[in-house]
């Protein structure tokens, strides 16, 4: 008997050292897809907008819930789909305007950025 008493305040103690440094997680969606996918953008500088096929990152990354024991429930974590590399093209209306603008063009995403936490 003495032997479970000991067991249930050894649990307890765990729980509280664990509720204070936060360090209960919990895997989520551990797959995630991050890729270059191309859209059709439509710039609005020109007088006759011109229409471009651009590749953008796309997708989401693998993610993580935490217990909040402030809220009393999980809370969940996502890392970004961001541009890894990219480059700079110069575009010029070929209007009576000239407007020009920089694009910027991805070549790579990546999962790497850190965590954003949602605070819904």
């Amino acid at each position: 008997m003495a032997f479970i008493v000991f067991k249930v305040i050894c649990v307890v103690i765990i729980v509280l050292q664990l509720r204070t440094i936060n360090l209960i997680y919990v895997q989520g969606h551990v797959g995630g897809y991050c890729r270059l996918q191309n859209r059709t953008v439509t710039l609005n500088i020109c007088k006759t907008p011109p229409r471009l096929i651009i590749p953008v990152c796309e997708g989401y990354c693998p993610s993580s819930s935490r217990w909040e024991f402030n809220h009393n429930r999980f809370v969940p974590r996502t890392s970004a789909c961001t541009v890894k590399q990219y480059r700079v093209e110069d575009f010029t209306c070929r209007d009576s305007t000239h407007t020009a603008v920089k694009i910027i063009i991805p070549l790579a995403c990546s999962c790497n950025k850190h965590y954003c936490q949602n605070s819904r």
